[in-house]
C-alpha cells in the first residue's frame, strides 16, 4: 500500500493505515533491495526490506517490507 517513509532521528514512521513505527533499537538487519548503480535505466525504483526482533510469543522476527520508492531516495537513505 502506498504511504509516506519518514527516517527519523531514532526510528523509521510509516505513515498509512496502520501507522508503522520502527525503533532503530528493535532492527536486526536492513536491506536495499532491486537497486543497481551500474544499470540506471532498468530500475527507477528499489525496495528497502526491515527485519526486526519478534514482539510476539513465537519469537518470529517482523519483517516490513517498503517498495517501489524513487531512485533518487535512495543516496539520502543509504548516507542516513
Amino acid at each position: 500500500s502506498q504511504g509516506l517513509l519518514y527516517p527519523l532521528q531514532r526510528s523509521f514512521f510509516f505513515i498509512h493505515k496502520p501507522a508503522t513505527f520502527i525503533r532503530f533499537d528493535d532492527i536486526l538487519s536492513l536491506e536495499f533491495l532491486r537497486y543497481s548503480a551500474a544499470n540506471k535505466a532498468s530500475n527507477r525504483n528499489f525496495d528497502i526490506e526491515i527485519v526486526c526482533r519478534s514482539t510476539g510469543s513465537d519469537n518470529k522476527p517482523e519483517v516490513y517490507q517498503f517498495a517501489n520508492i524513487k531512485k533518487d531516495e535512495y543516496k539520502g537513505l543509504f548516507r542516513f
